[in-house]
Parts: C-alpha cells; structure tokens; sequence
C-alpha cells in the first residue's frame, strides 16, 4: 500500500483536512504523464470541488452538479480508467485536453465521500502501476481524510464538553488516579476560596482538616469498587474556614473522577422552595402529562423521569419495578441501582407489593430492620433507606417507582411525595404512549388512505352540498388527467362552474342523494365545453356523512371509440364471413360463365349471337369486380404481395388520375426523398388510391385540389411510410366520418357503398392503417401507414397484353371437384394442345395416375376438395411421379386458402374466376419452369 508522507499523516491527525488533501493532489501530479489533479467531495446531488492542482486548478472552489461530472463513474466503489479512445467520456471533461483520467472513489463510513481525479494529456498514463498507486493512494487518502474528520468531531466535542464544564452551575473537580486534581472549573473555584490554577495540582487531602481526615479518611477504595460515591462532608476553604458540602464522585471512562460539589446550605433552601411551592409542583406535573405525548420514545422518557426522581428525592439510586405474576422485575434503574436491571423480587415480601397493595406511597427508614421490606435484597443493594410509589396503567396497578438511598433516614415527608408525584408522571407517559399509538397507527390509516386516494386512477371530487350547489372542497391528481383541468383552477368553485355545459338535472340528481343516501351510477354522460373537447365520463356518485358528496369519474372516451371500432370490425367480420361463404360457389359460377361466354365469343359466326355472348361475358366481369369488393372490404381477398416503391407506384398513376379526376381539379404530388419500401400488392395499392382520388373528385363539384403525399415516418419507434391524399372539397360532419368506412354507406346519389370499405379492407390486410381528418367546408385528409420494408424493390411484372395465347402439348392431370369448372378447364387446355387427364376427386386422380402409363407433366387441382384436399393430392402425385409441376387453383376467400399452405413464396395459385388466357399463360409459365416443382 502506498503510505502517505508523515507530513500529511501528522496533518491528518491533528484535523488539518485541507493539508491533507492538499498533499495528496501534489502526489497525485508526481504520477508519470499526469497534468492535473483534483480532489472533491460529494453528496447525493454536487461535487464540491475542494483542492486541485495543474490542469484541473481552474476547478478549485467550484461546485457542479453531480451528473455534470465524470465522478459518477465511480460512485459504486470501483476505480474507473477512462481513455478517449475507448469511450466518449474523456470528451466530458471539465478541463480541456485530456486524453486519459484515473477516477478513484473516496469511501469511509460505509459510503462514498468524495472522488479523486487525475488526468493526463497522453493515453500511455495510468497503466497497471499507475492503476495500482491511485487506488493505494486514494486508499491513504481515505483513511487520512477519515481521521482528520474523526479529530475534527472529537477537537468539536472536546471544545463542547469545556464550555459545559466551565458554565456548570454546580462546582466540578477532576481527579486522577492518584487523587491529584487535574481541573476545575470556575464554581469550584468560588467554592472553595481558591482559583482554578492554584486547584490544579493539590491532593484531595489538602482539602480537609487533619481532624476530618482521621476521623473519615477519603473512601477511595470504596469509590473504585461502586464506581459513584455520594455523601456529606465539611471541605476547608482557603480562609481555614469549613463548609458543609454535598459531594458526587463517578469514575470516567479513562480512570479520572468527576466530582460534583454542593454547598449543603444551598440545597436546604432548596428544599424549603419546593416545599413551600408543593402545590406548583402538582401544576407543574400536570403540564407535564399534557405534553408528555409529544415525546415519541416513551423507554427514553421513562429514564429521564427516574433519574429526575433520584435527584429531587436526594436519593443514592432509583428504579422502575414492572409486576410480572407474583414477582417484581427492576426495569430503568439509576445510581446504585444501574447495575441490577433485571432483578426479580418476590412481589408479597416487598415493600413494592405493599405498595401496590394499599395503592399509595410507602417509606421504609431503615430496611435492615423494617419487617415490610426485603432486608437481604437492601443488603444486596446496600441500602437503608427506600420510597416505593405505586405505578398505574387504566387505573390498575402495574409496578413502582422506587427510591433508594444508602443511609438510614435518608428521606422526609417531601421526598415521598415527590416519589408519589413522579409515579403519577410515569403512569400519565405509559397512558399517553398507548394514546400516542393508536394516535400513530390512525394517523397511518389516514396517510395510506391519503395516498391511495390521491394516485388511484379513477378521478374523484368532492363537493360540498349548501345552499342547493355543489362546491368543490377536494380533487385527486387523477381528475387532472381526466379533464385537463387544474387542481388549484377549480378548487373552491362551484360545480355548475367548473363544468358549465353540466345538465342542471344531472345537478339536482346529486343533491338528492345528500338527503337519500344512496349510491347513484349515472352511467356514460358526454360532455364538452369551451376548455375541455368532447369526451365521455362513466360518472357514479356516493354522499358522504358531512353533508358532501363524492363523484367518481373516468374519462372513456378513448374506451368508447375502441368499442367503436370493435363493433365496426365485428360489423365487418359478419359481412366478410357472409361474403366468403359465397365466394367459393360465386367465384365457380363466374368461371364457367365466363369461359363459356369466350367460347362463345371465338366460335359465333352470327354477329348478333356474338353480341349477345360479348353482353355475358361483360356481366361476368363486372360481377367479379363487385366479389372482388366484397371480399376487399371484408379483408378476405387473395393478395398477392411484393416489394413496393410508392414514390414509383404513384408516379405510374399520375395521368391516369389526372383524366380521372377531371381538368377543374388539380393534382399536386409531394413525394419524400430516399422514401422506404413497402410489402403490398400492388394492384390493391392502386385500387386504394383511385377510390380515394375519385372520392376526392365527388367531394369537390365545383374543382379545387387533390394532394398526394408520400413521408417516411416514425410511430411507436416502429419505421412507417405515410401515403397522405388531402382534398380541399366539402368536407364532412363527425357522424359521416365515424360511419365513413361501414360497408354500404355513402353520402352519395346512386353510390354502392363499397368503396371507402374497400380501402378501408386492402389497407387492414396490407398490415397498415387510416386515420381520416375532415370537418364541413375544410375538405378531408386520408392518410395510411403501412409498414416500411427494408428490402429491394421487386421487378414489375411484364405486360401480357397483346400477348398469344399459350399453347403446348403435355399431360396434364386435372382434379376438381366442381362438373362445370373441370368441363371448362378442360377444353380450355385442351383447345390449347395439351392432353387432360380429369378426376373429380383426390382418390379418383390418383386411381387415374395408377392406370396412366404414359408421362405426366402439371397437376392442376382445386385446394378445398372433399376427402382430399389439393395439397394432399399433390403430396401423393410427387411420391408417384416426382418434378411434377403443381398449380393450385381456388374459389376460397384467403384465409381458407392460406391455412392449406398454398399462399407461400414459390408456390403457382390461381384465383377463380379467370379466363382462358390468364389460364393458358399460367399453366405455360409453370411448365416452362418459373415455379420449382414438387418433390
């Protein structure tokens, strides 16, 4: 351990703590590279910057706030080591240039007290030496600084303890061991005639007659033995004249004795004070019980009082006896007494029993030879004389006071009443301490329910109920939540004040219960006014016993709107199920009418014919259109997702939306730069953004503007990217706008009703979300948040219009439960040159592939199929004939699909209904090998 100078220990020993620090920063500079130096003290909050060296003695005398400093780092008790190129800490220096900084934490008393630092301006310093050699440094230093705050609080005591002993009023001599008197203080020297200097050094047997000391030599051996010594005397005064003296000596802890002396004269008439003035003393008592409740530690008072009831009685010792059963236990004992806490007496042979007996204070003289009192526990004490007073505890008799004194005859008539009246002093503590208690434990009570009232959750007011208003008297913290009012706004205020818009009914109804004393639920009440918006209070209010009333109230407005919104995705939920239910059957209808329809197109001569079978092939467009709707507004369409730009997406649009929404409307674009990619389909993502362009255009039939807007945002920490479309049209109420997206409502002559909620459905399946701001006469803004995607964005597919149909010449097994649809895929494929093998079933298609002989190129089958569904069908076809190709096609909305597990990457779907070249196209680009096959 690195020792300290003898300098700086010599200084730490006689309290000189700024030498001492001082010398420890100049060592602190003597470390090799170190520049600066600093010691400073801390507390829970500053760092008090005491004395500092080099680089660091612009600090010195300065005071930082903790967390502004580099001394946190070490506040836990470890050494820290900081380089500027580990960390950025270096950098928060408070003196410029270092490149390194050794912190070492100060501790003594079980705690952190102040940091030493040192810095240096190269990252070579401080290595494992130098580590070391701080740390022993700050070791010493700890224990230097430790010694000079204990002689610091030791030179204060000292300094204390002379000023009390110098203004003592009664005269004080110290002795040493060999009976010299090594003090006195300035009453002694009064006292005896002599001054102080001229009392240092003499014996103590030079303050005595030769004739006194033969007739009572000095009891030193005695005093040794007991420890006190207490007694009566005639001490020589300078002038050869005697005094009669009250003498008390007691042993210090160092070997010396401290001697109390007392002119005996003085006391006698103090003695006839107290008598004279007995009747103040009761009222002095009595203000005493009054107050006695102040005092918290009734063990501590106890004591106070026995040792006061030692000395106003003149007595050698003094005890508190509890009873316990048929013994008496010594409990707070003083004088002769103190070393006998503990002793058990038998309660019927004592004078504290006899006491207790008769209930009133009893004196023994002379207990060596009163029968009443218990001779051989006196002699034990070694005592003569004895006052027992009766203690009571709600009106019973719990114990005594007693009062001891080593001579025979020690006591008179005032001294037992000052016992009596003591012990009515200690029994008014113990009744003011079980007061006190109970005081506390309510006091307890009332704080916990203080802090439960004001950090529940649920708002409450309090109201005073006079004159026919209700004035507000108390509020928790939570009311300020609730209604963004302030407490210390409304305290005091009437309610009809506070809240100005409130139903006087409503008030009418809470003065009532003041009378009823019911409980009365109001249930959900909206309110607004010009402070607080439209919100809704689920409001219950309970009278209380004073003539008040208590209102609690939560703010659920925001509960209600989520209900809102369950109720509306429930509303969504039974229209998508109802959708999906017919989808499956629709879409296969739709199918076949379709392809029929085309056949009929490519092989009518007669024109009219042709028209006609033209008319149903449109009919079955559009109604695949409005199934599409149906099931992107239920979110149960088949998406077919990938990476998008939207920046791209929306540039594609632009004069597309520009012939769609006229030349009297202006588009203005605000694209984001470096914009995040998302995952979407996008032919949704249009259809979404179209929907919205032309209810824009609806809303604005005189003109105006439509402005589309693309950000990357931030909601939650979670990367969004925001797609914004605002118009300036006419705007609407908050009843249209909170309906605005339910299925089949619109504001519009003629409207379906369907295309808000199927925006509304392709942006909650794209995983996003929309959010509508519109007010009458200030247009609408929709804006939709959909997930950012950090990914590359995925190639546009190649147009197939224009493109031939696919024609080739492979087998192909098909499997699908529906006649009309197998029918029609079949001569589709097979007008198209392949050959088709047909199964209605799972089982029948595999029966068939047993039989075939020949090879077998695609398998097309429908996903959901009695028995067997596709996948299964698939998974048998591969163990017969593996690299099959596989193209699933369905009717199913996409979460029945989806659980089958054809939805995933890499696997060939088709969505009923389709015509026949999306067919041929898709079975050609799977033969052709753009989807892996099944193994």
């Amino acid at each position: 351990m690195t020792p300290l100078r003898p300098d700086l220990e010599v200084a730490a020993l006689s309290g000189e703590v700024d030498a001492v620090m001082q010398g420890i920063v100049e060592r602190l500079m003597l470390l090799p590279h170190a520049d600066g130096a600093s010691i400073s003290t801390v507390d829970d909050e500053f760092a008090y910057f005491g004395v500092c060296a080099g680089a660091d003695l612009p600090l010195q005398g300065r005071t930082f706030r903790l967390e502004d400093t580099l001394g946190a780092t070490c506040l836990r008790g470890d050494l820290a080591v900081l380089r500027k190129t580990t960390g950025p800490e270096v950098d928060r220096c408070l003196t410029p240039g270092a490149e390194s900084i050794a912190l070492a934490p100060l501790e003594w008393h079980g705690r952190v007290r102040g940091v030493l630092g040192v810095r240096s301006p190269s990252l070579e310093a401080f290595d494992d030496a130098g580590v070391e050699e701080v740390r022993m440094l700050a070791a010493g230093a700890s224990i230097a600084l430790r010694n000079a705050e204990v002689i610091a609080q030791l030179a204060a005591s000292e300094r204390s303890y002379r000023e009390l002993h110098d203004r003592a009023a009664d005269a004080i001599l110290v002795f040493d061991a060999g009976s010299v008197i090594t003090d006195a203080n300035k009453a002694a020297a009064e006292l005896l005639l002599r001054p102080v200097d001229e009392l240092r050094g003499m014996h103590a047997s030079e303050l005595f007659t030769s004739a006194e000391l033969t007739a009572a030599p000095l009891r030193t051996d005695e005093l040794k033995r007991t420890g006190e010594l207490r007694s009566e005397r005639p001490f020589l005064r300078k002038d050869g004249t005697e005094i009669m003296v009250e003498y008390s000596c007691r042993i210090l802890d160092d070997g010396r004795v401290h001697t109390a002396l007392r002119d005996v004269t003085q006391r006698r008439r103090a003695e006839d004070r107290l008598r004279t003035n007995l009747g103040r003393l009761h009222a002095i008592v009595q203000t005493q019980q009054q107050i006695a409740a102040l005092e918290l530690d009734h063990e501590m008072l106890t004591s106070t009082i026995v040792l006061r009831a030692q000395r106003l009685c003149g007595g050698d010792g003094a005890a508190v006896q509890w009873f316990e059963g048929h013994e008496t236990v010594y409990h707070h004992c003083s004088g002769v007494a103190a070393g006998h806490v503990g002793l058990r007496l038998d309660r019927s042979a004592s004078l504290a029993g006899l006491a207790a007996l008769n209930d009133e204070a009893v004196y023994s003289s002379d207990a060596a030879v009163d029968p009443r009192a218990d001779g051989d526990v006196c002699a034990r004490l070694g005592i003569r004389s004895l006052i027992c007073a009766p203690l009571h505890r709600d009106g019973t008799v719990v114990g005594a006071l007693s009062i001891l004194g080593r001579e025979p005859n020690a006591f008179d008539e005032l001294a037992v009443e000052t016992a009596r009246l003591m012990a009515e002093f200690i029994g008014a503590v113990l009744r003011n301490t079980n007061e006190l208690q109970e005081r506390g434990a309510l006091l307890e009570m009332l704080r916990l329910q203080d802090q439960i009232v004001e950090h529940m959750q649920t708002a409450l007011y309090v109201f005073s109920a006079a004159g026919g208003s209700l004035r507000l008297r108390f509020a928790n913290k939570a009311t300020e939540d609730a209604t963004g009012l302030a407490i210390a706004e409304v305290m005091g205020r009437p309610l009809k004040e506070i809240f100005p818009n409130v139903p006087p009914a409503l008030i009418e109804r809470l003065l009532q219960i003041v009378e009823t004393g019911e409980v009365f639920d109001a249930g959900q009440i909206e309110y607004s006014d010009d402070r607080i918006g439209h919100s809704i209070f689920s409001v219950k209010a309970f009278p209380l016993p004073d003539q008040g009333v208590a209102v609690t109230f939560d703010n659920v407005t925001d509960v209600a709107r989520i209900e809102g919104q369950l109720r509306q995705a429930q509303k969504m939920e039974a229209v998508g199920r109802l959708a999906g239910g017919i989808a499956h059957d629709f879409n296969n209808l739709l199918t076949a009418i379709s392809g029929y329809s085309e056949f009929l197109i490519g092989g009518t001569p007669d024109p009219k014919l042709r028209r006609y079978a033209e008319e149903i092939k449109r009919a079955s467009d559009r109604a695949a259109a409005l199934t599409g709707q149906l099931l992107a507004f239920s979110r149960r369409q088949v998406l077919q997702p990938r990476i998008l730009d939207l920046n791209a997406t929306v540039g594609d649009m632009d004069m597309m939306l520009r012939r769609l929404i006229g030349e009297d409307v202006e588009l203005v674009t605000m694209l984001g730069s470096e914009l995040a990619p998302v995952r979407a389909d996008p032919t949704q993502i249009e259809q979404v953004i179209i929907n919205l362009a032309v209810n824009a255009r609806d809303a604005m039939p005189q003109g105006g503007s439509v402005t589309i807007e693309t950000a990357n945002v931030e909601v939650d920490e979670a990367p969004f990217v925001e797609l914004r479309l605002t118009d300036t049209g006419v705007g609407m109420t908050e009843s249209e706008r909170r309906q605005l997206f339910d299925p089949f409502f619109t504001t519009k002559e003629g409207g379906t009703g369907l295309g808000l909620a199927t925006v509304y459905g392709i942006v909650d399946q794209s995983g996003g979300t929309i959010e509508v701001e519109s007010a009458p006469g200030l247009g609408s803004s929709f804006r939709i948040l959909l997930p950012a995607e950090w990914a590359p964005v995925d190639a546009p597919d190649a147009d197939p219009a224009g493109v031939a149909p696919a024609v080739g010449e492979e087998t192909i097994l098909l499997v699908e439960d529906e006649l009309v649809v197998r029918r029609l895929v079949a001569e589709i494929l097979e007008s198209n040159g392949y050959s088709v093998l047909q199964a209605g079933d799972g089982p029948s298609a595999l029966e068939l592939l047993r039989r075939h002989t020949g090879p077998l190129d695609l398998l097309v089958t429908d996903v959901v199929m009695p028995g067997m569904s596709g996948p299964d069908v698939a998974g048998a076809v591969a163990a017969m004939r593996p690299g099959t190709h596989v193209l699933y096609i369905s009717g199913y909305t996409d979460s029945s699909v989806g659980q089958h597990g054809v939805l995933e990457p890499g696997v060939a779907f088709l969505q009923k209904p389709f015509d026949a070249d999306v067919l041929t196209r898709k079975v050609r680009e799977v033969l052709d090998g753009a989807v892996v096959p099944v193994d």
